[in-house]
């Protein structure tokens, strides 16, 4: 992810929890000390997805569990270098074949973190400046899915990113599978291109 105060690519190590940054003028890559605390590595089992929250400067990272009752959320001030594990109920993004999160990215007109998961599809933010989780979205029909889709596990979620121009959150599945765009503050679903089953 970008980090736009220092202008440093930041890069974190789901398998060992190392955190790195990269600065493209010199081509240079420097490990970033993130002090004592360290959120888990994510082993099997584990769903790790990072963002930045530019209205807390804070990296928030989104810790799902296959033991629900385990799932986490952590802030990273990259300032000073600290982890800190947040006292709220993180929502379990887990399916029926595993860990389902597909997209965590940040809403700048809304100022929340945004995450998406498809297994039954669920949007779900994050307040960091409270510190807390809110599912804005869970179950269907999210328009055109289910009926054009024959293999539910075929739904869109492949890539999630943030439109700044029309202030919505975009998922997209492979080719046959459509592009969607939500947007949280009405909490609906707009079908940019429709789905096919060719």
């Amino acid at each position: 992810m970008y980090d736009p105060v220092t202008g440093l690519i930041v890069v974190r190590a789901i398998p060992t929890s190392q955190m790195w940054t990269y600065d493209g003028d010199t081509d240079t890559w420097t490990e970033v000390d993130q002090g004592a605390t360290l959120p888990p590595a994510a082993e099997d089992g584990r769903a790790q997805m990072l963002t930045y929250d530019a209205s807390v400067d804070r990296l928030i990272l989104y810790d799902d569990n296959e033991d629900e009752s385990t799932s986490s959320t952590w802030e990273f001030d990259i300032r000073a270098g600290r982890w800190e594990k947040q006292a709220t109920i993180t929502p379990s993004f887990w399916g029926g074949w595993g860990p389902r999160p597909e997209g965590f990215v940040y809403d700048e007109a809304n100022q929340v973190s945004v995450m998406y998961g498809n297994d039954h599809p669920t949007v779900a933010t994050y307040d960091a400046s409270e510190h807390s989780w809110t599912v804005v979205y869970s179950g269907w029909p999210i328009p055109g899915w289910f009926e054009r889709l024959p293999d539910p596990t075929r739904l869109p979620g492949d890539a999630m990113t943030y439109d700044p121009v029309n202030e919505r959150i975009l998922v997209a599945g492979g080719p046959e599978n459509g592009v969607f765009a939500f947007d949280v503050a009405t909490r609906e679903w707009i079908t940019l291109l429709e789905p096919t089953t060719e």
